[in-house]
């Protein structure tokens, strides 16, 4: 086994990339995703064999799919990226983790940050550094519903990225940079600007599909792409995801040129 933004104005931040229809953005359902190479902002990544930092539990474990440092993906967390289905936090936690490992001047915490802190638990993410450009990706679940919580150490801002706009709490984001700073004490001194994003939206009677949104928000902002898509390439991007996290590599298909000049 093989284990493996901006939150600013869009139109004068973030980079425009080569606008796709929803027959060309996404990969065919048909065929199998082929390798590309990644943006000229990849890292390499810090994949590791399961037999060196898997427990044997886990070595021996035929439902085992994918290791990425601590989060490990069976089957049963490939599944629900199936349509219809919600992501759970295992997928969620693996795909903003290999972003933020691939890509780079971002970090994901992860999904249970949230809820650790709400209860004043201490939730410390380790080897994690933050310089003067770094996004902060946030995952939450609020009532069965995943949104993305970015924070912009380079503009000092912060947002929420939410593909149902009539589902949400205005206390998460003051939660959030409340609790940013017993997490990340450099960032104590800043006063943190709330930004409003319009982010695409998922059918108002699709309840599962928040989950891919999240990890859509977060790969697309991580590369300083604008928004290309919406609810009809969701079902071609969830078969991206899958092969994604499969081979524990992020692929160009699907979301357009990094600008070379950023």
């Amino acid at each position: 086994m093989v284990t493996a933004n901006n939150c600013i104005d869009n139109k004068s931040t973030r980079k425009k990339v080569i606008s796709h229809s929803a027959s060309n953005s996404c990969i065919s359902n048909s065929r199998r995703i082929s390798t590309s190479k990644l943006s000229q902002n990849a890292q390499p990544k810090s994949i590791t064999i399961a037999d060196s930092n898997a427990s044997s539990q886990n070595i021996n474990d035929p439902n085992l799919v994918v290791k990425l440092g601590d989060i490990s993906i069976f089957i049963k967390d490939i599944n629900t990226l199936n349509d219809g289905q919600l992501l759970n936090d295992s997928i969620i936690d693996f795909y903003l983790k290999l972003v933020s490992k691939t890509i780079k001047n971002c970090v994901a915490l992860s999904s249970f940050w949230y809820s650790k802190v709400l209860k004043k638990e201490t939730w410390k993410p380790n080897d994690v550094k933050l310089n003067n450009d770094t996004k902060v990706f946030i995952p939450i679940c609020f009532k069965k519903h995943w949104i993305l919580i970015v924070f912009d150490n380079k503009f000092k801002s912060v947002c929420e990225y939410n593909s149902l706009k009539n589902l949400t709490d205005k206390a998460i984001i003051s939660n959030c940079i409340k609790f940013i700073n017993s997490t990340f004490p450099s960032l104590k001194s800043i006063n943190w600007e709330i930004k409003v994003q319009t982010a695409p939206q998922q059918q108002d009677n699709n309840l599962t599909d928040c989950g891919v949104f999240v990890c859509l928000f977060a790969r697309y902002l991580a590369n300083d792409f604008e928004f290309n898509f919406n609810q009809d390439n969701i079902t071609d991007f969830r078969l991206q995801i899958t092969e994604e996290i499969r081979k524990a590599e992020l692929e160009n298909i699907g979301y357009g040129n990094l600008n070379k000049n950023q």
